[in-house]
């Protein structure tokens, strides 16, 4: 283990505790490693072995592994913001709150009209558009989550979710078993109490794990009749036909040359590769000669006429409800919603700029999902932009 872990240039980060990732009546070792490559050793925080309850010999290993900005940037996925109706009012409250102190504007009494006046004249103050259009972002983002309270039902989600045949009698036993068991680890200077208190835990912890195991069964019998035997599509036949559905990352794409890529990373180059080709000169067309040559003539027409605020009202209005948002999780609602309270700001931020020519890096990013149709797989990328195939 040593040899193989010293050269493939791995890193064990196990630490010396006085618990050991195995402990059972036959005796105690630390017979689980957690192995990390150069890149993640860095990542890697906090390693401990767990006093929780296992409900088995084998004790939870639990660590905390830390990105860095580029990589959470990357990741960042807030999910989709969704706002009733009859929290419209308090979404503009807190639209006028959060824009007050991001863009530190003076409070002068809160209202939508006041909010769009101040912000239209920090937007003309400013040059960098791309940095107001961030902050604004942000701004709405924070409004929202606020609103529709996802932020907080996020982490009771996330810190409640659990197996489905979890009870609350199972998480009392479990707490009074790991309460035993520190009690009995804890008791080292006297043998004969220690020996008691062993006998207390294994008991508990017997019953503990005979909980387990009856509620598992009972969950998946009520499983089993959730549908109708007469049913032969049940999730059950499906379970039995291997017939259900699961999520799958495409991991080999077929290249030009008919072999399949071996990697995720080769498999994402090809992507790029080919439906971002490279811009080389060498192979344009005589098309592309003369649009080449057209965007290289200096521009003589008049500058655009800038967008009025019915233009832009229109657009808004236009887009269709219950689409999926980008990255932002700003939907098309909320969208709606921000135009109504700041119409001024939102229009002057489009001419902003039409007029500096630029396109905010944030309104660049996107999420891209290449699917392949059932019974096209082997296609390869080339084949998968066509939408016969995709």
């Amino acid at each position: 283990m040593e040899d193989f872990v010293a050269s493939n240039q791995l890193h064990i980060i196990n630490e010396e505790r006085t618990l050991k990732t195995f402990q059972g009546s036959r005796g105690e070792s630390n017979i689980y490693l957690t192995i990390a490559n150069n890149k993640m050793l860095a990542n890697i925080q906090k390693w401990d072995i767990s006093e929780e309850e296992s409900a088995s010999d084998h004790n939870f290993i639990k660590f905390n592994i830390t990105i860095d900005k580029d990589e959470r940037l990357a990741t960042y996925d807030p999910g989709r913001l969704r706002i009733k109706e009859h929290k419209y009012s308090e979404f503009y409250e807190n639209l006028q709150r959060i824009a007050s102190v991001t863009f530190k504007l003076e409070d002068r009494g809160r209202s939508n009209e006041f909010l769009d006046e101040a912000l239209t004249q920090k937007l003309e103050a400013t040059r960098d558009v791309q940095e107001f259009t961030e902050k604004l972002e942000e701004v709405i983002q924070k409004a929202g989550k606020e609103t529709s309270g996802s932020s907080n039902k996020a982490k009771q989600k996330a810190k409640g979710k659990t197996v489905p045949w979890w009870t609350n009698g199972l998480t009392i036993m479990r707490k009074k078993t790991n309460a035993l068991r520190r009690r009995y680890q804890r008791t080292t200077s006297n043998e004969a109490l220690r020996e008691g208190r062993k006998t207390q835990y294994n008991k508990a912890k017997a019953e503990y794990q005979a909980a387990v195991r009856k509620e598992k069964t009972r969950s998946w019998k009520e499983y089993c009749t959730t549908t109708s035997p007469c049913n032969p599509w049940n999730e059950v036949y499906k379970l039995a036909s291997k017939k259900t559905r699961s999520k799958s990352t495409i991991m080999t794409l077929q290249k030009p040359d008919g072999t399949k890529t071996e990697s995720t990373e080769e498999t994402l180059r090809l992507i790029l590769h080919q439906l971002t080709p490279e811009d080389n000169p060498q192979e344009d067309t005589h098309h592309h000669i003369t649009v080449r040559e057209q965007t290289e003539q200096p521009l003589n027409t008049p500058n655009d006429k800038e967008f009025t605020m019915e233009e832009v009202e229109q657009v808004i209005e236009s887009l269709k409800q219950k689409k999926v948002p980008g990255l932002s999780g700003i939907t098309n609602e909320i969208a709606k919603l921000i135009f109504k309270a700041i119409p001024k700001t939102i229009t002057s931020m489009y001419n902003k700029c039409l007029k500096t020519g630029s396109f905010p890096a944030n309104w660049k990013i996107a999420k891209v999902i290449p699917i392949t149709k059932p019974g096209k797989e082997g296609v390869g990328i080339r084949q998968c932009t066509d939408q016969s195939a995709c």
